[in-house]
């Protein structure tokens, strides 16, 4: 919704339908930016359209706090957003360096108001261990927390539909084997939320 050829870049757009029918474009946007140009400071928003995409509705701001550029971002694969739309809800997730290095940042938004709560994803290998991975028949989970707090897993498939939920009191060591009898073959994510942030992990079932 800015004027045409004002300098200012949009790039990293996402398109996707909701199960309701809404079209709904995300993108990464330098409006709040200094200047013009790639290298510049930048938010996520996204616009709904209900006619197809024939018009949208305004443009909403999802990311909470405008990034500045850094020259890590240059570099091949360091730059990326996506979204899933489910019912009336937009999840998202980019990357940007708010906090002066490149991290990953979730949020989930009504579409109405994109009034979100952005957590970062943390990317610690060493607290976080599923295997095996391809898994067959089962699947374990290690979390290994630095001080004692309460955790919540979830697993989701490919679509966005949460099919496992697990949670625990206070603990500093998570472990658990599923039995995956019951789950198709794919893609699966797995979110581990804590009070300090939410961890992810993607593993696959094979035959």
């Amino acid at each position: 919704d800015d004027a045409i050829g004002n300098g200012i870049w949009q790039d990293l757009l996402w398109a996707n339908f909701s199960d309701n029918g809404k079209c709904v474009i995300s993108w990464r946007d330098r409006r709040n930016g200094d200047s013009t140009g790639y290298e510049q400071g930048s938010d996520i928003y996204f616009a709904v359209s209900t006619d197809n995409g024939k018009s949208f509705g305004k443009n909403i701001r999802l990311s909470d706090k405008t990034a500045p550029f850094a020259k890590i971002l240059n570099s091949a694969g360091n730059d990326f957003q996506s979204t899933v739309i489910i019912h009336d809800s937009i999840c998202a997730t980019w990357g940007d360096t708010r906090s002066g290095k490149l991290s990953i940042y979730f949020a989930k938004a009504a579409l109405a108001d994109g009034i979100a709560n952005v957590v970062t994803v943390s990317q610690d290998k060493h607290h976080f261990l599923v295997y095996p991975n391809p898994a067959k028949t089962s699947v374990s989970i290690k979390f290994m927390l630095e001080e004692t707090e309460a955790i919540a897993l979830s697993i989701f498939d490919v679509s966005g539909k949460e099919i496992w939920t697990d949670r625990t009191d206070k603990t500093n060591n998570y472990s658990k084997t599923i039995d995956l009898s019951g789950f198709s073959v794919g893609v699966y994510t797995i979110l581990a939320r804590t009070p300090n942030g939410i961890f992810s992990k993607e593993f696959t079932i094979v035959h």
